[in-house]
């Protein structure tokens, strides 16, 4: 059965032993594509406890695809909707005929880039949901960590997002 992942799904990441991180979906776009959060705690079969999403920051926010969801290789376990309003959006930059814009997930333009900011910005990146897998075992011992993962980080997230909100106000 092909499983459809929905807005507030928290599903479990396989890492070791019956241990998994927990994500969170956040957004759904077209054609499969959603915006997750993923925390930095291991929790085993039946430990999870809602509440540990709403005292704590993500420690990963990724652009994916709903494959794993898709195929039950990472396991729903719970729906929560309240705290997504919560949860700071990746911002990104976008160049429209040789101007520089600052576009949220949906690629909607929020302003120019101001000088300085260029490169702090990242072009709106989509990676494999293995990609992920792989950055959540590699955290934990399990494999290398990629120098690419550092762009998975929620500390993008957070800066893309003081950028993309703090220039617009």
């Amino acid at each position: 059965m092909k499983i459809r992942a929905k807005l507030g799904d928290i599903f479990m990441i396989p890492v070791q032993d019956s241990k998994y991180a927990i994500g969170q979906v956040l957004n759904i776009r077209h054609g499969g594509e959603l915006y997750i959060a993923v925390w930095r705690d291991l929790v085993g079969e039946g430990e999870f406890k809602r509440e540990s999403l709403l005292h704590s920051s993500p420690w990963l926010g990724v652009l994916t695809l709903d494959a794993l969801i898709w195929h039950g290789r990472w396991p729903i376990i719970d729906n929560y909707t309240d705290n997504i309003g919560e949860i700071p959006r990746p911002y990104f930059k976008l160049n429209d005929s040789g101007v520089y814009n600052i576009v949220d997930i949906d690629l909607e333009p929020i302003r120019e880039v101001k000088s300085g900011e260029m490169d702090q910005l990242i072009n709106k990146t989509t990676v494999a949901p293995i990609v992920v897998q792989d950055a959540v075992q590699a955290w934990f011992g399990i494999g290398d960590w990629n120098r690419n993962d550092d762009k998975l980080l929620f500390e993008y997230v957070i800066k893309s997002s003081a950028i993309a909100l703090g220039g617009a106000r």
